[in-house]
C-alpha cells in the first residue's frame, strides 16, 4: 500500500529544494551513486556503494524509460535505486542497506571488493527491514570478516518484516541480531531461543534487548551494541 503521508513529505521537500536553489542558498546538485565518497571530517566518511549504473538502467527498463507514465511499474521497480553505504565514524564501520535488491548487493560487492575485504563491520543493516526477497545468502557469505558482528533490522507490525528465516540465517552465522520492535519474525525468532533455552537448562536468562519491545534504540559503546533503556 503507498504511503501518501510519506509522497506528501517528499513534495514538501523537493519544493523546499527548489527554494533553496532559486535562492542559491544551494549552488550545486552532486549526484549520489557508487563510488561517490563524502568526507565529513578527519573521523568521519561515507562511502556509497549503489545505486550503480547497471541499478539505474534496470529501473529504467523496468518502467519503459518512463516513469511519469508507468506509475505502478515505477513504484514496484523503485527499490532498485536504494542506497548502499559504507560509514566509517572513528575507526568503526557500518553497514546500510535501506531497501536493497539482491541484485544491487551482489553488484556492489563485484564492482569492487575493496569496500569490503579486509573491513571489519560492526553494524550491518539487514536490507528491507529483514525482507528474505531481499537477503543474498551469496552476498552475506562473502563478508565473514567481522571481529564483532551485529545485524540490525527496522521493523514495525506492518509487511511482516522481518523474517525469522533471515534473522536466523544471521544468527547462524555468529551475529547478534536486534530488530527495533519485537514483531513478526522477530518474536518468533525470540520465542524459539527461549524455548531452546528451557530445554537446555533452567537457570540461564535470555539477553535483556530480548525482552524489551516497542521502539527500541541501540547505541555503539566500544564496538558493543547497546540498548537504550
Amino acid at each position: 500500500e503507498w504511503n501518501t503521508d510519506i509522497e506528501e513529505e517528499l513534495q514538501k521537500l523537493k519544493k523546499k529544494w527548489f527554494a533553496l536553489k532559486k535562492s542559491k542558498i544551494i549552488t550545486r546538485l552532486d549526484h549520489l551513486n557508487d563510488g561517490k565518497v563524502m568526507k565529513f571530517d578527519s573521523s568521519t566518511n561515507i562511502t556509497c556503494l549503489a545505486p550503480s549504473h547497471d541499478d539505474f538502467q534496470r529501473y529504467q527498463e523496468k518502467v519503459k524509460f518512463d516513469a511519469a507514465n508507468n506509475v505502478d511499474q515505477a513504484r514496484n521497480a523503485s527499490n532498485l535505486l536504494s542506497t548502499i553505504l559504507k560509514l566509517e565514524i572513528n575507526g568503526y564501520h557500518f553497514l546500510l542497506t535501506s531497501d536493497a535488491e539482491k541484485s544491487a548487493l551482489q553488484g556492489a560487492h563485484e564492482r569492487d571488493k575493496d569496500h569490503f575485504e579486509g573491513v571489519k563491520f560492526h553494524i550491518c543493516q539487514m536490507a528491507h527491514h529483514g525482507s528474505k526477497v531481499n537477503h543474498p545468502v551469496e552476498f552475506w557469505h562473502q563478508i565473514t570478516n567481522f571481529e564483532i558482528q551485529n545485524a540490525v533490522a527496522s521493523a514495525g507490525m506492518g509487511y511482516k518484516h522481518p523474517s525469522k528465516d533471515v534473522l536466523k540465517d544471521f544468527y547462524q552465522r555468529g551475529y547478534k541480531v536486534y530488530c527495533t520492535n519485537i514483531v513478526n519474525g522477530m518474536k518468533e525468532f525470540v520465542n524459539e531461543l527461549e524455548d531452546a533455552k528451557n530445554a537446555l537448562d533452567d537457570f540461564s536468562e535470555l539477553a535483556e534487548e530480548y525482552k524489551i519491545a516497542n521502539d527500541r534504540a541501540f547505541v555503539l559503546d566500544n564496538g558493543m551494541v547497546k540498548l537504550l533503556v
